[in-house]
């Protein structure tokens, strides 16, 4: 889907050069609002499955009884725990929480994974192309969307994390350019971070991408941005607090896949 969005959008950023940008830009704004308006349609239709229920539970005895199943869910069970911290939190909002934050995050998803492969895309063909992106996948087949974009933990476990990883790529090259602000390095910093610390699958494309990037355009360069290898460094620091946690190592000797 995010192949097939940037062909789009580097023909409607041609398009755009010829009929002016400002339709462009309006033609998007729609196109995008209303995929994410669709996503929200079938959200609030959703109701708690699986997992959700117990992680419901977590903050039964309040902030401490939280902090307590939180840390026993770390060393007995998984040890995904910054995913498993969200989730819990946001289900003291209930589904409607969800059924807001979903599309606002899967679009950004897109719009992100625009922007780091064409940057050159305008404003109006990146917000067509994201919406043209997002209408795709809500067109898929149902028995992929219920298992990961339609179930509460599921896309807290397999979507949301690969923003993480996309934010760094993206942040990365504004550092390259000189024009990241220190407090958007740390920024940039926490997301190299939480990319690792994500789940098991989403951390090692994370390494993979945010290692290889480093390897291919900083390292052994020079240049007054050497401090980018402190990216690859916390996403390897991210992913280990996932390989190294006692859940992890527990959950395989329970032969969960």
């Amino acid at each position: 889907n995010q192949t097939k969005a940037a062909k789009v959008g580097r023909t409607l950023k041609q398009l755009g050069g010829k009929s002016g940008g400002r339709g462009l830009l309006a033609v998007g704004c729609i196109v995008l609002g209303l995929a994410m308006a669709l996503q929200f349609a079938v959200n609030i239709q959703l109701t708690l499955y699986s997992d959700d229920y117990w992680y419901g539970t977590f903050f039964q005895q309040g902030l401490w009884g939280f902090l307590r199943n939180t840390a026993q869910h770390y060393l007995t069970t998984n040890g995904r725990v910054f995913v498993h911290i969200l989730i819990p939190i946001l289900l003291l909002g209930g589904m409607a929480v969800f059924a807001v934050v979903s599309p606002a995050c899967t679009a950004l998803l897109f719009l992100l994974g625009l922007r780091v492969q064409d940057r050159s895309l305008g404003k109006g063909a990146l917000l067509l192309a994201g919406g043209m992106g997002l209408l795709s996948l809500l067109g898929s087949e149902i028995q992929y969307l219920r298992m990961a974009l339609y179930w509460l933990s599921a896309y807290f476990n397999y979507a949301l994390p690969l923003l993480f990883p996309l934010a760094v790529l993206w942040g990365a090259e504004k550092a390259r350019q000189g024009t990241c602000k220190k407090w958007g390095f740390v920024l940039l910093c926490l997301c190299a971070f939480l990319a690792g610390a994500s789940t098991e699958q989403v951390g090692l494309v994370a390494l993979v991408v945010i290692v290889g990037g480093w390897l291919l355009w900083d390292w052994r360069k020079p240049g007054k941005e050497k401090k980018l290898y402190l990216l690859p460094v916390l996403t390897a620091g991210g992913y280990a607090t996932i390989l190294l946690a006692p859940g992890s190592h527990a959950r395989m000797g329970r032969g969960i896949d």
